[in-house]
């Protein structure tokens, strides 16, 4: 870098240089060559822009635009010169690996040092900012979808009425009708079951829908919200050919816990286990539990071999996803882990089973989890 210019800069800036340092913006200096000349310690600081890849390097070396990943040019910043622009750009901290940025401006520094004219880019690191309109977005449809869901189980549960008094009095008629009616009360039967069904889908659709932030804290059995998870995946699991499997006896153990909040967490546990082994021979998701006087800890284990380390190090980072893209948000491990962490608990990757697993910890009442 040219200490000479840097020197000169920082007196003409009057401390605003210094400013730039501790905010996420980059400032950047090239000549008329497009060499760089200088850039703000931000830059080194907050990316993983290293002083020697800057060495010596073009501005259009680093600097593409989003819109078709081409460099960026002279011509691109004499349209941006003194305006205020949202121009996407990509900026790439290494070979491969770019961040996205706004530039923002680009100003003409005529005769600025040396009787020589540079040309100053100033952008702005705008990924907390995307990430926030993206989470705010995904929010806003899951709420769409938590009415829409609302509203259609409503709708459903009146016609359920009334097909449910239709089987009560054709099981009536069946008993007082003479002959063999073993077919017909067996047809009945498969009816009533299925029915029954269709009944549980609601419920736990209306369920999933309430805004669990008003829902106080209350002692929910675990087979409850393991049947009403089950109910809602069924069909993934058997479009997929995986096998879910329950160990020991959910009904003996209690959650204090927001029922809403806990099927959340598991149904998205689930699904991505389905995601994750449905090309594998071996296909199943296994959910088991152990407690102690202060705890209880579900277990959420599939078919897996396990996940990399380099990528289990950022598994609940917001928006970080490994499914295709299309096929996912990289949203619901991190939205998970907040809401296991608003019960008191912890949610976390368990690195000593032989497979993919998963483990929550949430605390027993009047107890907080380790």
């Amino acid at each position: 870098m040219n200490k000479e210019l840097i020197t000169h800069l920082k007196e003409k800036s009057q401390g605003t240089l210094e400013l730039l340092h501790t905010m996420n913006n980059y400032l950047i200096i090239i000549d008329l060559n497009g060499e760089i000349l200088v850039t703000s310690d931000s830059l080194i600081e907050k990316t993983n822009m290293t002083k020697e890849r800057l060495k010596e390097k073009k501005f259009y070396e680093i600097l593409y635009k989003e819109e078709d990943e081409s460099p960026l040019n002279f011509y691109d910043l004499l349209l941006l010169n003194n305006k205020h622009s949202d121009v996407d750009l990509l900026l790439f901290e290494d070979e491969k690996k770019p961040i996205s940025t706004m530039l923002m401006s680009s100003s003409i520094l005529s005769n600025f040092f040396n009787n020589k004219d540079y040309v100053l880019l100033l952008l702005a690191d705008m990924r907390e900012q995307r990430q926030t309109q993206v989470q705010l977005m995904q929010s806003n449809k899951m709420v769409a979808l938590g009415e829409m869901a609302s509203g259609i189980a409503h709708e459903i549960n009146n016609p359920l009425t009334v097909v449910m008094g239709q089987l009560n009095l054709l099981k009536k008629q069946l008993s007082k009708m003479e002959g063999d009616t073993s077919k017909l009360e067996l047809l009945s039967d498969k009816i009533y079951t299925n029915f029954n069904r269709v009944t549980k889908i609601v419920k736990s659709l209306q369920t999933m829908s309430r805004n669990a932030k008003k829902s106080p804290l209350e002692e929910i059995s675990l087979a409850d919200i393991l049947e009403a998870v089950e109910d809602l995946s069924k069909q993934k699991f058997y479009n997929n050919q995986v096998e879910l499997k329950v160990e020991g006896d959910p009904s003996k153990v209690k959650l204090f816990c927001r029922e809403t909040e806990i099927m959340q967490v598991l149904l998205n546990l689930v699904n991505n286990s389905v995601d994750s082994v449905c090309e594998l021979e071996a296909k199943w998701v296994k959910i088991f539990f152990e407690e102690d006087k202060m705890t209880t800890t579900i277990y959420v284990m599939d078919s897996g071999s396990g996940i990399d380390l380099s990528l289990r190090v950022r598994l609940f980072e917001p928006f970080y996803s490994t499914k295709d893209v299309g096929k996912g948000t990289g949203l619901g491990l991190s939205i998970s882990k907040n809401l296991i962490e608003n019960h008191g608990g912890s949610l976390s990757y368990d690195t000593t089973k032989p497979h993919t697993c998963f483990k929550i910890v949430l605390p027993k009442k009047g107890a907080s989890a380790q």
